[in-house]
């Protein structure tokens, strides 16, 4: 289990201010990207001045099987 699992991580901060309504009723979206994510905060950026929308925030994770390691690495897990 993760540590944050009783806390609101840094996605929470993403996701709340991508938001286009908060307490003070409807806003402006803000992009925002946390963890060294700089090229899908920018893409966030242009489409958010593009469309005047709320970006999409997706926190994707990979997974790696011992198989896609080694197809990919050479070394076995």
């Amino acid at each position: 289990r993760q540590w944050t699992d009783w806390l609101p991580n840094a996605d929470f901060s993403e996701a709340i201010l991508a938001s286009t309504f908060d307490w003070n009723g409807p806003k402006q979206p803000t992009p925002f990207a946390t963890e060294n994510d700089t090229c899908n905060g920018i893409s966030m950026m242009l489409g958010t001045l593009v469309s005047n929308t709320a970006p999409g925030f997706h926190d994707v994770r990979t997974y790696w099987s011992p198989e896609a390691y080694e197809r990919v690495t050479g070394k076995k897990l």
